[in-house]
């Protein structure tokens, strides 16, 4: 199991949700696979595309640990390409946030 999370919520223009998957899957998920990400999963909310509001397109991604984590942060300082990329996104993206977790377990 991986020692940290990343959870990426990026919000869609209304009608982009399609350009934009195939984007991502294109150009960023390969680039993320090189700087250690491996995405876990994905989710839409809310569940189906709505054309006049937007969408909420969730990712999550885990890296193998705390070592891991501080090469991705260091391949990000030292190569850009990242950071421009979402840079260029604004045709598809209205807005981005950015949380990194760990796991914690909670008793009832």
């Amino acid at each position: 199991m991986a020692a940290i999370f990343v959870l990426d919520q990026i919000r869609l223009h209304p009608g982009k949700l399609g350009e934009f998957r195939e984007k991502l899957a294109r150009e960023y998920i390969p680039a993320a696979r090189g700087r250690g990400l491996q995405l876990v999963d994905s989710w839409l909310t809310p569940p189906l595309e709505l054309e006049d509001d937007g969408n909420d397109l969730v990712l999550l991604w885990s890296l193998e640990d705390l070592g891991a984590f501080w090469k991705m942060r260091s391949l990000q300082g030292a190569d850009p390409e990242g950071a421009r990329w979402w840079e260029g996104t604004g045709a598809w993206v209205a807005s981005r946030s950015r949380k990194f977790m760990t796991r914690q377990e909670v008793s009832a």
